[in-house]
């Protein structure tokens, strides 16, 4: 558990203000400290994900052996056939990595080079200080532990989210990525379906209202999830061991339990969010919102259901996205910092204790070597 301390703590330090207002010249170039540190994070994620043992993380040893499973294939028919995976993208990438090396390494480095480079463009852009706060964000909501273990996911959620941001602009190349990304992890399809439904469904909605009304909606879409997890199991049958029904007690010590109050927690920071993002200029944010009160409201519903969790998790940028927006446009609230530290704490007291019950399987931390 060291090494997560160690850069958890490095990130707290990178998040301080005082480093981000510094600024130093490099051949007529001003670069800010706080690009040179997003990247330096970036860097030790990539060292920490493609390092790792096959012991770290519960999906990583099924990488593996799957990866494997392709050594005396010889077209790509017969590795989607032999692969455990749905997604083609993703096993055509297995695939020829076993040309260069028998050895799985390879590809989880590679996959692990993937989703540092696209975490980078992704939100580096979100504005000065706000992407290092985004990081910490990222590593302390568990979206950083959950990459060491569901690394596909990690990659498509991604990839969807790329396709996004590139449809404004262009919107053949955003479609292209969001073929790509269904093709890698054919769940992530959610993430552009959901934003696009949102974007018809907002319409004038704002502020409080505009929360209440994905409450709303949640609460229908999961007394109506029965149907919709059959209609998807026809779809993708393999994904039937994900999706146990069982009930659980409310507010326990368990950690599917525990995820309630986060989950009540994020929906009341969507509240509290929405009174900000309540203007023209911030459309794409009341999206944002919509789809994360949504999924919030699903969480609480059905915390037991792991299928849910996972669809969550593919949607949970979003809302990290929507919070480092908030430190932008909130800048003359007083107080403004107070809010923000009861934000980072509450992220990192569930991160540390998902790392205490090592629900991803990630604890202990070991090299490769």
């Amino acid at each position: 558990m060291l090494v997560y301390i160690l850069f958890l703590l490095i990130n707290i330090i990178f998040v301080i203000p005082f480093f981000s207002d510094c600024k130093f010249l490099y051949k007529r170039y001003l670069i800010g400290l706080d690009k040179i540190f997003f990247i330096v994070l970036c860097l030790f994620m990539f060292i920490l994900m493609g390092g790792r043992d096959y012991s770290v993380g519960v999906d990583t040893a099924a990488y593996a052996r799957a990866y494997q499973r392709l050594f005396n294939v010889d077209t790509f028919g017969s590795a989607l056939s032999e692969s455990s995976f749905t997604g083609p993208l993703y096993v055509f990438m297995s695939w020829i990595c076993h040309y260069f090396s028998n050895s799985p390494r390879l590809f989880i480095v590679l996959v692990s080079l993937i989703i540092c480079f696209l975490f980078y463009k992704n939100f580096l852009d979100i504005e000065a200080k706000s992407h290092i706060k985004f990081f910490l964000l990222w590593q302390s909501s568990y979206m950083f532990s959950f990459s060491l273990n569901g690394n596909r996911q990690t990659l498509a959620s991604l990839v969807q989210f790329s396709s996004i941001k590139t449809y404004r602009n262009n919107k053949i190349a955003g479609l292209i990525l969001m073929i790509l990304g269904v093709l890698i992890h054919p769940v992530s399809l959610v993430l552009p379906v959901g934003y696009f439904l949102g974007k018809c469904l907002i319409c004038r909605r704002k502020g409080l209202s505009l929360i209440i009304f994905g409450i709303i909606l949640g609460i229908i879409i999961n007394y109506c999830l029965y149907y919709l997890v059959n209609l998807f199991l026809i779809l993708f049958p393999s994904y039937e061991k994900y999706l146990s029904h069982d009930s659980i007690p409310f507010m326990t010590n368990s950690g599917q339990g525990r995820i309630i109050y986060f989950y009540i927690f994020c929906l009341v920071l969507s509240f509290f969010l929405s009174l900000f993002f309540n203007n023209k200029k911030n459309a794409e944010e009341r999206i944002f919102l919509l789809i994360s009160s949504i999924c919030f409201t699903i969480g609480c519903l059905s915390p037991g259901n792991t299928f849910i969790a996972r669809i969550i998790l593919i949607y949970f940028p979003l809302f990290l996205y929507l919070i480092s927006r908030f430190n932008i446009i909130t800048n003359r609230i007083k107080h403004k910092i107070y809010i923000e530290i009861l934000i980072h704490i509450v992220f990192i007291v569930y991160f540390f204790l998902n790392l205490i019950e090592n629900q991803s399987g990630v604890v202990p931390y070991k090299f490769f070597y």
